[in-house]
């Protein structure tokens, strides 16, 4: 695994050290953790964004639209097993 070296103010370690304590987690755990949380929070802010703009853009489909497809997928997974 790749190593990073980070410059972190000093509160902010105290801070970090607190929490993976209270959580019994090491130092490295607790922000191992913290990072791809916060990975993940932008990334799924960034998927928002994204289906926002595919509406404003018109990029949508009708609740019979959905309905049809997903009946018609039903219809044929229950074809495969009918056989």
């Amino acid at each position: 695994m790749p190593s990073t070296l980070v410059a972190i103010d000093q509160s902010i370690v105290e801070r970090l050290d607190s929490i993976a304590n209270s959580l019994h987690l090491s130092r490295e755990t607790a922000l191992r953790q913290a990072i791809t949380n916060f990975i993940e929070d932008k990334e799924y802010v960034q998927d928002v964004a994204q289906g926002l703009a595919d509406i404003e853009a018109g990029n949508v489909h009708s609740n019979v639209e959905v309905s049809a497809y997903f009946s018609a997928k039903r219809n044929a997974l229950k074809a495969t097993f009918q056989k």
